[in-house]
């Protein structure tokens, strides 16, 4: 405990400008007090966000770290960010909301930026990646610096940091959804933690051992990945004789890191099927955001998949409309039955135009887009089609329906329950297959 302070000082340079970020836990104010009384000389900003989803504790918060600034003159910057309005339009979690808000603040600073992560946060978050699956970048969890931001408590444990702040009498305040456990944070701190220590005392300090061996594997293989890469890109595309000659580990990184530069994420299944298009040496597969990846003339590249590309198609509140192998008819519902006789063989679906907010379009689906399904849960188009199966270039082919509240029809699926008719329902939009229409 006594050589926090010398840890936390051998990370900065006499006179260098250091951002902190302070949330007025004990962590952050342990570190902010390192600072403040390290016999370097710093120029320290303190920077706090308030992710307004506390009510009055988040105002509480950010008073606290105001007055402590004003209090010991220290210059003091606030941001406040809907982070539960961010987490619910980007259809993300609070805790990726909250670390994606926070990230974007501090690009907005210059200086160095010093965050309060402790070893306690790192063996949280390393078990959190391997329930959700992981490759070893995923396993390291934290690192101590990327890029201008650093953590120089990463090696200290949250009790010895709450020891430090008894030892020299720093107050500071607790955030109450650091005890929720409906988090997989909390669940994992309190359930799962406590177990391996009671197995091993030390168990958090050496599985920062184990990861500090980790991540020098992981900067190995990152550096080969780099020479490879650099080396085997032709015209824009990967040589496919070159890579087929690589290990599998290389193989999948070169591929991995080809792919961000189209803003794609692989995903182990995409791998998978990339992996078999190199050994098959010719074909095609599709990939998000209407791409393909191909093989030409020897090189694997990735182009627009134009046959999917479709730009989003208003349908009309009135009268009938003809879109490929749909037609939509507007109609009264007293007027339903009439229609639906004539054509019953030929009809889809119904939806009740009183309850669609502003105008309808027929798309590809996108990412994130979900749907309430009759007597089903909420869930991502993504999560429907991968629970039945679809290969990706078949989920591209499935059209939606959509209004300013998002999908509320796909193809193949059926309805969300908010547009469904009932007794009261007055408009009506009939949907039927095009063929011999008449």
């Amino acid at each position: 405990m006594s050589n926090i302070k010398e840890v936390v000082e051998s990370f900065f340079k006499v006179g260098e400008k250091i951002v902190v970020a302070v949330s007025g836990g004990a962590d952050s104010m342990a570190l902010l007090h390192c600072l403040m009384h390290s016999e370097k000389e710093f120029n320290l900003v303190v920077v706090h966000l308030n992710h307004c989803l506390r009510g009055k504790e988040s105002e509480r918060d950010e008073d606290f770290v105001r007055n402590f600034c004003l209090k010991n003159n220290l210059k003091f910057v606030v941001k406040r960010e809907n982070v539960r309005e961010f987490s619910l339009k980007e259809k993300i979690s609070l805790e990726e909301a909250g670390r994606i808000k926070r990230y974007e603040f501090f690009e907005e600073l210059e200086g160095k930026i010093a965050t309060a992560h402790t070893l306690s946060d790192v063996v949280e978050t390393f078990f959190i990646n391997i329930l959700r699956g992981c490759a070893l970048k995923g396993l390291i969890s934290i690192p101590e610096k990327r890029g201008r931001i650093l953590r120089p408590l990463i090696s200290f444990t949250r009790k010895e940091i709450e020891d430090y702040c008894k030892k020299n009498s720093i107050f500071y305040v607790n955030d109450s959804t650091n005890f929720e456990q409906n988090f997989l944070r909390n669940k994992i701190r309190f359930n799962v933690i406590p177990e391996l220590k009671n197995i091993s005392a030390n168990f958090e300090k050496n599985i920062f051992k184990t990861l500090k061996a980790i991540k020098v594997d992981e900067e190995f293989l990152e550096d080969v990945t780099n020479e490879k890469f650099n080396n085997i890109i032709v015209n824009g595309g990967i040589e496919l004789k070159k890579i087929s000659k690589l290990k599998s580990s290389i193989k999948i990184r070169i591929i991995i890191k080809f792919l961000k530069y189209y803003g794609i994420t692989a995903s182990n299944e995409m791998l998978v099927r990339i992996i078999k298009l190199c050994n098959k040496g010719f074909g095609k597969e599709s990939l998000p955001k209407n791409k393909l990846i191909t093989i030409k003339k020897g090189n694997i590249i990735v182009e627009e998949n134009l046959k999917f590309k479709m730009k989003e198609v208003l349908i009309p509140k009135k009268g009938e409309f003809c879109y490929d192998n749909l037609i939509f008819i507007n109609c009264n519902a007293k007027d339903y039955l009439k229609i639906l006789n004539k054509t019953k063989h030929l009809f889809l679906f119904r939806f009740c135009y009183d309850k669609i907010v502003g105008d309808v379009f027929l798309r590809n689906r996108k990412e994130r887009d979900e749907i309430k399904l009759f007597k089903r849960p909420t869930k991502t188009l993504k999560k429907l089609m991968q629970e039945k199966g679809l290969r990706i270039n078949e989920k591209q082919k499935r059209l939606v329906l959509a209004d300013e509240l998002g999908v509320f029809w796909v193809f193949g699926f059926g309805l969300d329950v908010r547009v469904l008719p009932n007794e009261k329902s007055e408009r009506l939009c009939l949907v039927f297959e095009m063929f011999n229409f008449k």
